[in-house]
């Protein structure tokens, strides 16, 4: 710190005290608001803030000490602090105020918190006042001995005082007087100088010995400056020497041109002195920067090209400041690393050729306390049951185990918080467990704990070392134990994934034991691999004869197909599968077989083998397996355990279901073939599930259209319901599939769906390789003919008399019409199913159904004015109500035209 002379104090004491007057107000009230941003921000919620404006109030009550310090100083007997200090220190306290201040405002939001952003932007302000302040006051006069010095100063430089310097000078000029008058003020500078008389004596020179700076003119006869420059530059010799021109020219085309050439700098004549001097030393300077950077990378390149060779007892001298020396020190940090990953790497191939788990654990401890230089290792695993930490290897301790909680002790805290503890004073830090030492009689004097973590990102356990000899344990040796812990890891989890895999194995072994199906798997040499037991049984084979032998030794040449599958398959890459084909086996036997030949890659998609599933199509599996596409497992079930006679023909009551696209022709030539294929797999899978659902059974797909059946082959109490039931979801799931063809651009679709009861003749047709369960009888008629009635009336579901006759739940249900239905001698009461209608699909339907049910009495009775007016009500609640619309024309045609007296209300419908 400087002072100021005695006769300077007072005028020094003026100034602090006027420092003092234009700050002690403005820094009090900077105080003050920090204070009150303080209570506010407590108010308003704002935790996540509280440090920072914390460290506000802390730089606010700084600097207003601070103030008040200057005003004590100028009132006191002494005047000696460095002004230069007060503005630095004064300036660094209001920096931390304005910079936290700055930063609040921009992530305290003015919505939040609107008092708290105002009282920053107010703090701000404030600050801004008294740096402000501090800007306005000028500097105290110098004393007399800063002014001396100063003029001092000045002087030498003027004078040319200068260092000593043994800098090598080549002089270049080709007037004598000029090239002497430098000569001699370089050599009063203490320069080693030497002069040529042109630009061809200098080039020789320069190549006959060294020298660290040329000072070059430019007009001189045979060879001017800019050749000289040019010839300097090409030389790869001579390019690093910097060249200052000294020229009479000082056009601006000249400074350019030697500058572009490579001169260091350019100096007019007549030279300032001054202005040399500082050229002089500023290019020695680099010149000798390029020397030793040169020098240096020489050096790190040899020492490089020797670790190259896999020396790594090489190091360079890292001492002095310059960028060279932190290479140096970060070449020697990488050698040194590397000696470490040579000796880990030396470690890990001793230990490479151990299996045996706890033996390689141990190694590696061992290994670990031999490369940190510690006196014992210990590896903690965690038990997830007990929530506890134990000692799987514990050096030093034989066979006794340690066992601690996974939250208790250093190791504890390292294990739970996932952080290395670096300790040398173990005994005065807070997690330390004295109690291991005790139970182990071990001074524990300093210690280096690090977690383990497996790939998936849990910890798994810790690993720790004690007391390095020769002292507390560094970086590098953190850096050295993270990597043992990773080896440790790696073991861990290998030995896990073998456990998984031998699992995996063992699982797989019982997969194949207990399938019912025969698996056999091929090599790429279709050679077999694995038969399991339901595979040698199905083929009168024995699994000790073939294993490990060609494929043909189990089909022989009788099953060519067979291998031709296979051939496909390799060939394809894709599966092959062959339904209900014989096998002939060697013996003679014949097996009906459903056989699927699949291909086997591995991780990286390159093809392994095969691989074959042969079912054994017996009768029971046969039916099994067909009934499952066609009705409910439960449906299946019960048909099977009541064997053959399930199936055979037999009179009963059946709810039959039919359903069908309309338009579907034009929809099937708007998509093309391959989308309309698509389309009907994704249509059919909906609503078969909807029928399996409600306990029916698919009787067949004829086109577009879909038969079901509802009681058959077994009837229950609840077949019309569930008939209703299915109906209804079905018209459900159709709303839902046009939602997603409507964001898709696939056209919607509409169904029409009619239900139809009563008695058929049920039971399996056909011939004894295809056989078709199915019902025949006027009820299917029925079903069928109302499902094409929807389109006349206009409804969805459309259901027989004796189906509602059936039904015992409650349903919305309104009768339709009595319709005469071709073929029939009787009409039929026809029903429609509302139960799939919202209040957006049906708006007001209580009071719809309410007018309509009136008209339909009315119409009945031949009331056709009262009728129309009932039936108008209905649609004025529901435009869209078709039936309505039907009763409504039919009134208004009959009040012009009336039927004849013995008219019935019955509707013969065309086409029906």
């Amino acid at each position: 710190m400087s002072t100021h002379a005695v006769s300077d104090v007072d005028t020094y004491k003026a100034w602090l005290e006027s420092l003092y007057a234009e700050l002690h107000e403005p820094a009090g009230a900077v105080l003050d608001q920090a204070r009150a941003l303080r209570a506010g921000a407590d108010g308003a919620d704002l935790a996540e803030f509280l440090d920072d404006i914390d460290r506000i109030v802390d730089a606010g009550h700084r600097l207003s000490q601070h103030v008040e310090d200057l005003g004590a100083a100028s009132a006191g007997s002494d005047a000696s602090l460095d002004w230069r200090a007060i503005r630095h220190d004064l300036r660094s306290k209001i920096n931390a105020i304005k910079g936290y201040g700055e930063m609040l405002v921009e992530d305290v939001s003015g919505d939040e918190a609107p008092d708290v952003r105002t009282g920053l932007e107010k703090l701000l302000d404030l600050t801004e006042g008294v740096l402000g302040r501090l800007d306005g006051i000028n500097d105290p006069p110098p004393s007399a001995a800063e002014a001396e010095a100063s003029k001092t100063a000045a002087e030498a430089v003027a004078e040319g005082a200068a260092p000593a310097t043994d800098g090598r000078v080549l002089v270049v000029d080709d007037t004598e007087e000029n090239r002497l008058l430098l000569v001699r003020w370089l050599r009063r500078e203490n320069y080693h100088v030497e002069a040529a008389d042109g630009g061809q004596r200098a080039l020789a020179m320069l190549r006959e010995s060294p020298f660290d700076i040329v000072l070059l003119d430019l007009m001189m006869p045979e060879m001017d400056g800019f050749e000289v420059l040019a010839q300097i530059q090409t030389d790869e010799s001579l390019r690093d020497i910097p060249v200052v021109v000294i020229s009479a020219l000082d056009e601006t085309d000249s400074v350019v041109r030697c500058l572009q050439s490579g001169a260091e700098d350019y100096l007019t004549k007549p030279f300032n002195r001054v202005l040399l001097r500082a050229r002089l030393q500023s290019s020695l300077e680099k010149k000798a920067w390029r020397d030793r950077q040169r020098e240096s990378v020489t050096t790190l390149v040899d020492a490089m090209r020797t670790v190259e060779r896999g020396d790594f007892a090489v190091t360079l001298d890292d001492g002095g400041r310059d960028l060279y020396a932190h290479l140096f020190r970060g070449f020697n940090h990488m050698v040194e690393g590397l000696r470490d990953g040579a000796r880990l790497l030396d470690v890990t191939r001793d230990l490479a050729g151990e299996m045996h788990l706890d033996l390689l654990l141990q190694r590696i401890m061992r290994a670990t306390s031999e490369v940190l230089d510690a006196e014992r290792s210990s590896l903690f695993i965690y038990d997830e049951k007990t929530h506890e930490l134990w000692s799987r290897v514990a050096e030093g301790l034989g066979d006794k185990e340690i066992r601690i909680s996974a939250d208790r002790g250093i190791a504890g805290h390292v294990f739970m918080t996932g952080e290395t503890e670096n300790v040398d004073d173990p005994y005065s830090h807070p997690k330390f467990d004295i109690d291991v030492d005790r139970l182990t009689g071990y001074v524990t004097r300093c210690l280096l704990c690090m977690p383990i973590t497996g790939k998936d990102g849990q910890r798994i356990g810790v690993t720790q070392v004690l007391n390095k000899r020769g002292g507390p344990f560094t970086y590098r040796d953190e850096q050295r134990l993270a990597a043992f812990s990773a080896q440790v890891a790696v073991s861990l989890e290998n030995a896990r994934l073998f456990d998984d895999v031998l699992n995996i194995k063992n699982y797989n072994e019982s997969i194949l034991r207990s399938t019912s199906n025969g698996l056999i798997t091929l090599d790429t040499k279709r050679q077999v691999v694995t038969i399991n037991e339901a595979a040698a049984n199905l083929l009168h084979a024995s699994p000790e004869d073939t294993v490990g032998r060609p494929v043909t030794h189990l089909f022989g040449e009788a099953n060519t197909w067979v291998l031709a599958g296979i051939d496909k398959v390799e060939t394809s890459g894709q599966p092959d599968v062959a339904f209900d084909v014989d096998l002939t086996l060697p013996d003679g036997d014949v097996v009906s077989t459903n056989l699927s030949t699949v291909p086997l890659i591995d991780t990286a998609e390159d093809p392994i083998g095969s691989m074959m599933i042969i079912e054994d199509m017996t009768k029971e599996k046969r039916m099994r397996t067909t009934m499952a596409r066609y009705m409910s497992k439960e449906v299946a079930d019960q048909l099977l355990s009541g064997g053959e006679a399930g199936l055979g023909g037999k009179d009963q009551s059946v709810t039959i279901l039919f359903s069908d696209i309309r338009r579907f022709t034009a929809i099937a030539e708007t998509l093309g073939p391959r989308d309309t294929v698509n389309f009907l797999n994704e249509y059919f899978g909906v609503m078969v599930d909807v029928v399996l659902r409600k306990k029916g059974i698919l009787d067949k797909y004829i086109g577009d259209a879909m038969m079901a059946l509802f009681g058959a082959p077994f009837a229950t109490p609840h077949d019309a319901d569930n008939a209703i039931q299915a109906a209804d979801d079905m018209v459900r799931a159709l709303q839902r599939i046009n939602r997603d063809h409507a964001r898709t651009g696939v056209p919607m679709i509409n169904i029409g769906i009619g239900v139809g009861t009563g008695e058929v003749l049920a039971g399996s047709i056909g011939s004894p390789k295809r056989m078709e369960y199915t019902v025949i009888g006027d009820s299917v008629n029925v079903a069928a003919r109302l499902e094409q009635a929807n389109k006349y009336y206009g409804t969805k579901v459309l259901l027989c008399e004796s189906t509602a006759a059936k039904l015992g739940g409650s349903y919305p249900l309104r009768e339709i019409d009595l319709l005469q239905l071709r073929n029939r001698d009787e009409p039929l009461a026809i029903y429609e199913s509302l139960g799939y209608h919202t209040g957006e699909t049906f708006p007001e339907m209580e009071r719809v159904l309410e007018s309509y049910g009136r008209g339909l009495a009315c119409y009945r009775n031949r009331d056709w004015t009262a009728a129309i007016t009932c039936f108008e009500r209905a649609l004025a609640l529901n435009v869209g109500d078709s039936p309505s619309r039907i009763y409504l024309e039919r009134c208004k045609a009959y009040a012009e035209t009336p039927p004849p007296p013995d008219w019935d209300c019955v509707w013969h419908l065309t086409g029906g």
